[in-house]
């Protein structure tokens, strides 16, 4: 009985072989993406999706750093619905939302990295806490909220972190290899965390990827996004708990 299972086995490994003669057990499965609805947005740094739609970090020359609401129904896709002052005059990146409260990342702060806990009012973010971020500086850039934790993708260290939110202070709870250099975006798809790194350097040639790592931060996917030149893909999301049909990250450049 034994020796006619393992023979059952042996022939059904074999017929998959045959089928995917060039598969080796060891890859990594890699996907294109490719492009579909799209959102003009200027300088976008972070992204969050809630069931209101879009929420993105964005800079432009004109207005600074501003939260911008977007629709993300269907007919009225990419619609402005808010657009609010972020108090901080640096270089904010990373966008995080835990439920009740907002988390940017202000880096290249003169007194250091920070990460803040902020409310939405009528007229803007307001900061409830700054969190000092470790580091040599100009370090995190994307944050995400997932199972009462915060993480962050530190891009001097090309680390993803995550701690646990304290009183005062943040505590290490594990830290990833990102996979590549400088990982620039961060999402939760329920599951699994997803990443995208920026090309050599942090440059604007090269390889624009995104990453699906499992529990303990193996690539267990790769999604390469259209195009060899450009800068790298700062935001994504996942949005397949909405939309069924939805594989692929969303992604924000």
């Amino acid at each position: 009985m034994k020796t006619a299972i393992l023979t059952k086995i042996a022939l059904v490994l074999a017929a998959l072989y045959l089928v995917c003669p060039g598969m080796s057990w060891a890859e990594t499965p890699e996907y294109d993406i490719t492009i579909g609805r799209t959102i003009n947005v200027p300088g976008p740094s972070g992204l969050v999706y809630r069931d209101d739609g879009f929420w993105v970090i964005s800079w432009n020359i004109r207005e600074g750093t501003r939260l911008r609401h977007y629709s993300a129904d269907r007919d009225t896709w990419g619609e402005e619905l808010g657009n609010y002052a972020v108090p901080e005059v640096y270089l904010v990146q990373g966008l995080a939302w835990d439920g009740e409260h907002w988390w940017i990342a202000d880096n290249i702060h003169p007194s250091g990295d920070k990460i803040e806990k902020c409310e939405l009012t009528s007229t803007g973010l307001n900061v409830l806490k700054e969190y000092i971020w470790p580091g040599p500086g100009s370090g995190p850039v994307a944050l995400e909220w997932a199972q009462g934790y915060l993480w962050v993708a530190d891009n001097h260290s090309d680390l993803i972190c995550r701690v646990s939110v304290g009183d005062t202070s943040f505590t290490s709870v594990e830290a990833w290899s990102s996979g590549n250099i400088a990982p620039y975006g961060l999402a939760w798809d329920g599951t699994n965390m997803w990443s995208s790194c920026s090309p050599a350097g942090g440059g604007t040639s090269g390889p624009r990827e995104i990453y699906k790592h499992d529990a303990t931060g193996n690539i267990i996917e790769i999604w390469h996004y259209p195009g060899a030149d450009g800068p790298p893909p700062r935001c994504i999301r996942r949005m397949c708990y909405r939309y069924s049909f939805c594989r692929e990250p969303i992604v924000v450049l």
